[in-house]
């Protein structure tokens, strides 16, 4: 039986307990990241917590409704139990009957029959990393490999004990200034879950250096489930003339392959982005983003 649980009478034991045992589970559904990226999130939950669905909810102009927190791309449907594609319909109808507005992305693995939904397919970008380095290096393109080669030339070094601040500083001053949406909010919550995640043991901050030891790239990996996560970056133009990225993220992969099954690198719908993950041999996945919006006008207008 499904029940809808309020925040406050969740057992935050037994649902990270079932994050863990899942067969699709997920870093971001842990109950310490959830409390960071959706305050007072609820939950639907199967029996004894052998099913799992975060609600994370927010509130707007007086309406509650379903959002996908910043820094989680895939949640939805966690299970315990040995379906290789749970039905997440009953959870989505009584999510429909309780909210106006949704607009989540669900586990890659989760599948519903539902017409209420508008349902999108979604790219992610996944390597095989249980491999030896050898044979997941073949699997790089030539490119890479020249920036790899570039790189070592350049005199570039990589550490894992990298500062958030100077990947933060790499994005925010770069790509940065292209993204609509990401705010100084965006900022503070990132380095509150980079904080906990390292107190945990499951984050690090990798950063590439030049010979004058200034960085030139970044990134934050979490790891949990078997996978490393690729969960953000920043890059310079120094960086990228000198193939700081490759370099970096083929250290990344060198430290973690044979200890991880795969290095999530979350994907992209931006086309040079998704060709670049694709060029160190990974495959391409889908998960599904969906909508229902029954607001009441003029609100439906303006979403």
């Amino acid at each position: 039986m499904i029940k809808y649980i309020n925040h406050t009478d969740i057992d935050k034991g037994k649902w990270d307990n079932a994050i863990s045992e899942a067969k699709n589970g997920t870093i971001c559904a842990y109950s310490w990241y959830l409390d960071i990226v959706s305050p007072g999130w609820d939950a639907l939950i199967t029996d004894d917590y052998s099913e799992i669905f975060p609600v994370t909810k927010a509130k707007k102009y007086g309406i509650e409704y379903l959002r996908q927190p910043l820094f989680t791309q895939q949640l939805g449907l966690i299970t315990c139990r040995s379906s290789s594609e749970p039905d997440c319909s009953e959870q989505l109808e009584i999510l429909r009957k309780k909210f106006k507005l949704i607009e989540i992305n669900l586990r890659y693995n989760n599948v519903f029959f539902h017409d209420k939904y508008i349902r999108t397919d979604r790219p992610n970008s996944e390597l095989n990393i249980s491999l030896r380095y050898e044979h997941i290096y073949d699997g790089y393109s030539e490119n890479i490999k020249r920036n790899i080669k570039k790189a070592i030339k350049a005199e570039l070094s990589v550490s894992n004990k990298g500062d958030l601040h100077d990947v933060i500083a790499l994005f925010r001053n770069n790509r940065g200034k292209t993204i609509q949406g990401f705010s100084e909010s965006s900022y503070i919550l990132l380095r509150r879950i980079v904080d906990q995640a390292i107190q945990k043991g499951c984050g690090e901050i990798y950063i590439t250096i030049d010979k004058n030891s200034m960085p030139c790239a970044g990134a934050v990996i979490l790891k949990g489930h078997g996978i490393c996560l690729f969960l953000f970056s920043g890059l310079n133009s120094r960086g990228k003339s000198l193939g700081a990225m490759p370099f970096l993220i083929d250290k990344i992969i060198q430290n973690n392959c044979e200890k991880f099954e795969k290095f999530d690198f979350e994907g992209s719908r931006d086309m040079n982005l998704a060709r670049f993950y694709n060029s160190f041999g990974s495959h391409e996945s889908v998960y599904l983003h969906i909508r229902y919006n029954k607001l009441p006008y003029p609100f439906r207008w303006f979403k």
